[in-house]
Parts: C-alpha cells; structure tokens; sequence
C-alpha cells in the first residue's frame, strides 16, 4: 500500500513537472496583444499612477493592475526588463494553475487535477495568452471550504464571501455564481442576502 501511494506522487509530480514545463515552452512561442497591455499597465500601475484614466487596455477590479505593478518594479531592475516580466507573470499564472490543480486533487480527485493542468486549453491560455481568469477562479474554489449552512452567521461565512467578492473583483468569470445561491435549500434567508448581495456589490 505504502509503496503503491509512493508511486502515485511520483507519477503526480512528474506529470505536474511536464505541464510547468510546457507552460514556459509555450511562452517562448511568442505573445499576443494581452501582454502588450500588460507592459503599459504595469508600467503605469508600477509608477503608482491612475491605470484607468491612462489607458483603455485595462478594464477590470484593481487585484491584477497591482500584481501587474509589482512584477513590473521587480522586472526592470534588471536590463533586459520585458523577458524577466514576462517570466514572472508566467509564473504568477503558473502557479495559480498549480495551486487550482492541488486544490481538485485534495478535495476531489487526482485525475481531474491532472486533466485541468495537462490540459492544452490551460497550458495555452496561461503561457502564451497570459490570462489571468486562473486567479479569479483560484480564489473562488478557495471560498468553496467556508460555506456554512449554519443559522449563525461567523468567521467561515465571512471568509466565503470575502474569497468570492475579491474573485469577481479580480475577473466577473463567476458573476452568476451568487443568484445560484439563491436556489440553494438549506442556505438562512439572512445569509442568502449576504452571499447574494456582497461579492457583486464589492
């Protein structure tokens, strides 16, 4: 038995390696107009500047201009800034995927883990597009631990509906999400109106 996990996390590891790597081989490929935008709004958010009264190319919540503006900063200390940006932005996303995949393998199962990260779309949408929609769906599965059912209303409740507000303020991917919960059984009137109100609102 022991041997027989030993050699699943093996086989996991290995597989994860595989997709890290084709996620920095697919990056080499080129880049589309995102990463473009990415430039200017990293070097605009980077100099703590107004990002959406300075360029159109940006119009989502300000997680990512931030994130943007951090990796940015690091980058140009270097000479050669846009390749080391654009390796951490790839890795920032990267690592986004990564923690998605270990998320699905610990709550439900290793195979769909591995069909989301081994998957081309993924592979393709992280290292060559540079999407960031991981980030937001990252933050919305970890919300996923703190919905409570319970009539009182607490700390797990609060966690929820702040990991979901700050995922539709990175991406509105899951914009719909909340009405869902309005069809919930079990869920309190009162947390309903909390769940279904807040995260659109923020």
């Amino acid at each position: 038995m022991e041997a027989r996990i030993k050699k699943e996390h093996i086989i996991f590891v290995t597989l994860i390696s595989i997709g890290i790597f084709l996620r920095f081989a697919v990056m080499t490929v080129g880049h589309n107009y995102d990463f473009e935008s990415y430039c200017i709004v990293g070097e605009i958010s980077g100099h703590f500047r107004n990002v959406y009264a300075e360029t159109h190319r940006y119009n989502y919540g300000p997680i990512f201009l931030v994130i943007q503006g951090i990796l940015y900063r690091i980058a140009t200390l270097l000479t050669n800034w846009e390749p080391a940006y654009r390796v951490m932005m790839v890795s920032t996303l990267t690592l986004a995927d990564l923690w998605i995949a270990c998320f699905v393998a610990n709550r439900y199962d290793v195979k769909k883990a591995l069909l989301f990260f081994l998957n081309p779309v993924s592979i393709i949408i992280t290292g060559y597009h540079n999407q960031f929609d991981n980030i937001a769906i990252l933050l919305a599965l970890l919300s996923i631990p703190f919905y409570n059912e319970d009539e009182r209303f607490g700390k797990r409740d609060w966690l929820f509906v702040g990991l979901l507000s700050l995922s539709l303020i990175t991406k509105h991917i899951l914009f719909i999400l909340p009405l869902f919960l309005l069809l919930k059984k079990g869920l309190p009137l009162k947390k309903k109106l909390v769940y279904v109100a807040v995260p659109p609102l923020c």
